[in-house]
């Protein structure tokens, strides 16, 4: 008999000969004496595979049986095949062989209609593979965006004993089964693994049955979306398991609730965000849209989803807010003025769906009862652009392929970004001709911090941009969004209100900032400046860390740079800085300092070099928009920022490509006469350097602005 590829005996095979099990049986009367004879089940096709296979797997399942001392419900049914059934690949098949012993129920058991485990890896994921590979025993983070390919990418990891896979939604359990190329077992429900070299588990069930394992059974833990990982169901089984590596991979910038994740993960190893996978062409750009429809999303009702921790809209609460007359008039209306070509909406219930698809010429729906059939003919159908809008109850927010879509509608609001970012995500796969997708966000008529919109695939905070400002902000493409941010962060307003900022970051994440007069910037960094310096830290990731840098306040040479962490130890580190190499410039960075002579009123000399300095349309946002009169403090802060914006655009002319020879030549004579400090010149590369820092550099030496 030869091998057929499939689970029956129909069809084509490989060449390679196989057997069935009763001819093996046959072949091998000495070992199969007194045994059980396996027959063919009355109106089944028998179960074949090749006989190289059936020796290794036989002896590779009695080591493992001997060194997990399976129970007897988990052994052998006659011949030494698992219960479970063994997932069997030859390098001459292009798909999977299952050996089946006698009586094993086939009904509802897992099977692989695709082998995806001799897929050829892209660049960045056999770089993350390498990369976590030589990593040392320990807790590390993985930031991949949706789209570039987190699932392929951890199945290739280095086995060095058996691995724990752990995820709280089924989809990801499933398709681990389809990237490894070893038997993988599913710990969910009434699911239950048998000894398998990997195991994909459910968190909610897998908390629950921490007493079928050991805590040494598994060398790598991997955690699917590990920016749950804080929450006290994933915690548990941390504190149970000694693997010697966790490895977690996560698509979400940020967690929702601003939880930090370095409780669990000692630093981030690798990351390609959307933004890289975007301009590196793996990914469509999004062209993003606001509309405002009637709701409040802050009179809507959250509960907190017991294994992940994360706070959502209750479902029922969520449909009477969202499903009225009214607002679904203004979706549809929004769908018909910006919706283009293929349309994927998400509506926040099957009633919702039924009514926008109602309102939607064309549409069709698809939800949780609508029939497997059913659904892959809709989904085929949309695909093939035989109607133009497809609405659906989030039944399509993971393992939906189609290309083609090129709108989607998000009617469904959310405060998991996990969530936001699978519903965006099926539209992020480039096409012939496809360069952007458009996403279209129904908001409601309040502000609510906490709801997902399109910077939260940035992990942008839209608070950090003035009201009047936001929407300008976030409207347009993605790839370009974080410049339209810090844009409309760098205005008189904007810079006037900047100290409030830090005191919440203290107060509400618990950070000590030694009464340092610290300034956020649009894109969370953080700065303050001396005389000589503006020291910078750079936006703290997952895990809170970044890096602290030193900057030449009249190059913008970066003159150093720390290593990434901890942002405590950064703050630390910044102020016992300013307090030896800046003491005598302590009103400058010292916030009680400040305080003293910063609460005053702003002199006229100020308020006049002000208004020299501003247009009238920013004067007017100005006064506008502060809440009393400008004080001190905010006036130094503008004079400051206007000042520098003010040479910067004088000297915007000499920014054209590299330093001439001539301007090299300046610079290092001005060094060697001593008006270039030698801890500017070092930080400079000739070889990168551009026109416009060339005659930065000049000019101060030529004001002699390093002159102690």
């Amino acid at each position: 008999m030869r091998c057929t590829k499939t689970r029956d005996v129909n069809g084509g095979g490989c060449g390679t000969k196989d057997l069935a099990l009763g001819d093996l049986r046959k072949r091998r009367p000495s070992r199969a004496a007194g045994k059980q004879r396996a027959r063919k089940r009355p109106g089944r096709p028998r179960r074949i595979f090749h006989f190289a296979c059936f020796c290794a797997m036989e002896a590779d399942f009695r080591a493992r049986r001997r060194e997990a001392s399976l129970p007897a419900g988990n052994r052998t049914s006659g011949r030494g095949v698992p219960c479970g059934g063994i997932r069997i690949l030859r390098p001459q098949c292009e798909q999977v062989c299952y050996a089946f012993p006698k009586g094993w129920p086939i009904e509802g058991r897992e099977t692989a209609t695709q082998d995806r485990s001799t897929l050829k890896l892209r660049d960045y994921q056999q770089e993350c593979v390498e990369v976590c590979d030589a990593l040392p025993p320990g807790s590390y983070l993985v930031q991949m965006a949706t789209g570039l390919g987190k699932t392929v990418t951890f199945a290739r990891l280095a086995r060095r004993g058996r691995v724990l896979v752990l995820a709280h939604r089924k989809e990801i359990l499933e398709q681990a089964q389809s990237y490894y190329d070893v038997p993988v077992g599913i710990e969910m429900a009434e699911r239950a693994s048998a000894g398998e070299p990997v195991v994909a588990a459910s968190v909610a069930s897998l908390v629950r049955r921490l007493d079928r394992f050991a805590p040494d059974d598994f060398d790598l833990v991997i955690t699917d979306e590990a920016h749950h990982a804080v929450a006290p169901s994933y915690r548990k089984i941390y504190d149970y398991f000694k693997p010697r590596l966790h490895l977690g991979f996560t698509a979400t910038p940020n967690r929702g609730d601003k939880v930090r994740l370095s409780d669990v993960y000692e630093r981030i190893v690798f990351a390609r965000d959307l933004k890289w996978g975007i301009d590196q062409g793996h990914l469509a750009d999004i062209d993003c849209r606001q509309v405002t429809v009637d709701y409040d999303a802050r009179k809507i009702k959250t509960s907190r989803n017991s294994t992940t921790g994360q706070q959502d809209f209750r479902l029922r609460d969520l449909d009477e807010a969202l499903n009225t007359p009214e607002t679904n008039d203004q979706i549809a209306a929004a769908y018909r003025r910006y919706a283009q070509g293929q349309t994927l909406v998400f509506a926040a219930s099957v009633d919702h769906a039924y009514e926008l698809a109602r309102l939607i010429d064309g549409a069709r729906v698809v939800e949780a009862n609508t029939s497997p059939e059913e659904r892959e003919r809709l989904i085929s159908g949309f695909g093939r652009g035989e109607f133009p809008c497809l609405v659906n109850n989030l039944v399509l927010t993971e393992g939906t392929d189609i290309p083609g879509i090129e709108t989607v509608l998000i009617a469904r609001p959310t405060k998991n970004p996990t969530l936001y970012t699978q519903m965006v995500g099926r539209g992020l796969r480039r096409g012939p001709g496809k360069e952007s997708v458009r996403l279209v966000d129904c908001v409601g008529i309040t502000y609510d911090s906490g709801l997902c919109a399109a910077p939260t695939l940035l992990g942008l905070d839209p608070e950090k941009v003035l009201a009047r400002y936001r929407r300008q902000a976030v409207e347009g493409p993605l790839s370009t969004m974080e410049e339209r941010f810090l844009s409309f962060d760098e205005t008189p307003l904007s810079w006037a209100l900047r100290a409030k900022r830090v005191d919440v970051l203290g107060r509400d994440e618990g950070w000590d900032l030694h009464d340092v007069n610290w300034v956020q910037l649009g894109d969370g960094s953080l700065t303050i400046s001396t005389e000589r310096v503006v020291l910078r830290i750079a936006p703290v990731d997952l895990v809170g860390a970044s890096v602290l840098e030193i900057v030449d306040r009249k190059t913008g040479l970066v003159l150093s740079a720390s290593e990434r962490e901890p942002l405590q130890r950064l703050l630390d580190a910044a102020h016992e800085r300013l307090s030896r190499k800046a003491a005598d410039q302590r009103q400058l960075w010292d916030r009680k300092s400040a305080d003293r002579w910063g609460s005053r009123p702003a002199s006229p000399k100020q308020i006049a070099l002000i208004e020299k300095l501003c247009a009238e349309a920013e004067l007017s946002d100005l006064y506008d928009g502060l809440d009393g009169e400008l004080t001190k403090a905010q006036a130094g802060q503008l004079i400051t920022h206007l000042i520098e914006r003010s040479k910067s655009e004088r000297a915007a002319k000499a920014r054209k490509g590299r330093a001439d020879a001539r301007q090299r030549r300046d610079i290092e004579r001005l060094h060697r006469q001593g008006r270039v400090p030698d801890y500017v010149f070092r930080a400079i590369r000739f070889d990168e350097l551009d026109g416009y820092t060339a005659w930065r550099i000049v000019k101060a030496a030529e004001e002699d602005a390093w002159d102690a």
